[in-house]
């Protein structure tokens, strides 16, 4: 299994960013870091047992924040990801420096370029802050 990770100073710095960026309709989603749970448990309980236990009812393996489907309407804007509505009035040309991620294109936890190590989830304020 694996989870994106951010801090809460992360996050209301990504949301305050996106206010000032905002025009309207669209969905902002930051390029986080994700871990896998065991790296997640080896960091808050050192040397601890794991046991396999399987996925329970209603859990998911890997967290999908950007489908495939959406794919055609994403931009990538460095540091986020920005899904475009599909208002009549929408004009993706203001977002100045953005461009089109390739068709099929999804943000999934477990593909995510951006893995956390033991030491980066034990210290959330160091590398996870270029997040």
């Amino acid at each position: 299994m694996t989870r994106f990770l951010t801090t809460i100073q992360q996050g209301v710095r990504f949301v305050l960013d996106c206010l000032h960026r905002m025009r309207g309709g669209e969905l902002f989603v930051p390029k986080i870091p994700s871990a896998d749970i065991l790296t997640i448990a080896e960091a808050v309980a050192p040397g601890c047992e794991t046991e396999t236990v399987g996925i329970r009812n209603g859990e998911k393996l890997h967290e999908l924040t950007i489908a495939e489907d959406d794919s055609r309407h994403t931009m990538d804007l460095d540091a986020f990801h920005m899904i475009a509505p599909q208002f009549s009035w929408w004009d993706d040309a203001s977002y100045i420096g953005g461009k089109s991620v390739p068709e099929g294109f999804s943000y999934r936890s477990d593909t995510n370029p951006h893995r956390l190590t033991v030491e980066e989830v034990r210290d959330p304020v160091g590398p996870m802050q270029a997040a």
